[in-house]
This record gives structure tokens, sequence and C-alpha cells, in this order.
């Protein structure tokens, strides 16, 4: 009986479960099948649209670092000055610092918040390629079971 089923289903062009080769999908499994490599086609064009973001990211931390840089070798003699006056301050003392050193330190927080802002927002765009990458994955696994059921 079971070779009689078997001789069937190679018939109408179907394979047994048990070989391991895919077999002719119903209508409902091309659809369905359709659907889900639709699907991966979005999360694809996604995960390229999050991959570029990566990159430029990158490329805007590699400016962010030439730039901390270059403000680093701008420092001014007067910041030296900046870790006295902190000393005197904790004294009771208080000191102003002097315009080109007030100038620095607010460029150099401004710069500091800048890259803080770059690496959060690519650590959030690292997350997204991995929930991308993961979420194509199975819809892999899954188009591939359907082509065996």
């Amino acid at each position: 009986m079971s070779h009689q089923r078997h001789t069937n289903h190679q018939q109408y062009g179907r394979t047994s479960h048990h070989s391991g080769r895919p077999h002719q999908a119903s209508p409902r499994q091309e659809y369905r099948r359709n659907q889900l490599l639709n699907e991966r086609l979005v999360y694809q064009r996604i995960l390229e649209q999050k991959r570029a973001e990566e990159s430029a990211l990158l490329q805007k931390l590699a400016l962010w670092h030439q730039e901390r840089a270059m403000l680093n070798a701008r420092m001014p003699g007067s910041i030296a000055k900046t870790a006295i006056n902190a000393v005197v301050s904790l004294m009771g003392v208080n000191l102003y610092l002097p315009a080109d050193a007030r100038l620095w330190s607010y460029q150099s927080t401004r710069l500091d918040q800048e890259k803080r802002t770059l690496e959060y927002r690519l650590i959030d765009i690292r997350a997204q390629v991995t929930a991308l990458d993961q979420q194509i994955a199975y819809l892999d696994s899954e188009i591939a079971l359907l082509a065996f059921s």
C-alpha cells in the first residue's frame, strides 16, 4: 500500500516526504512562498539602507576624530591654568577662564556631545541591522520549509 501511495505521488509530480526532495507546491503553498519572498525583499532593502546609514555614521565618527585632534592641537596654554583655577576654586576663590580657554572648552563640550549622539545612533542602527539579519534568516528558513512540506 505504501508503495502504491508513493507511486501515486510521483505521478502527480510529487515525491515522498521521506526522500528529502522538494515536491510540486500547492497553490496555497506557492502563494505563501511568494508572500515570504516579497517580505524578505522588503527587509533586504531596509537592511541595505541601514547598512548605508551605518557606513555614513562611521565616516562621521572618523571626521569627528579628526576634528577632535585638531581641537586638541589648538588647546590654548590657558587650559593649563584651568587646572590651577579648579584647585583655587575648591579653596573658595572663584576665578574666571580666559576667553580662549572658554571657547576651547565650549567647542570640546560640543564635540563630546556630538560623539555621544553619533555613538548612540550607531548602536541603534547596529541593533536594527542585527534584527533585520535575524528576520531575513527566519524568512529563509520558512521558505526552505515550504519547499519540503
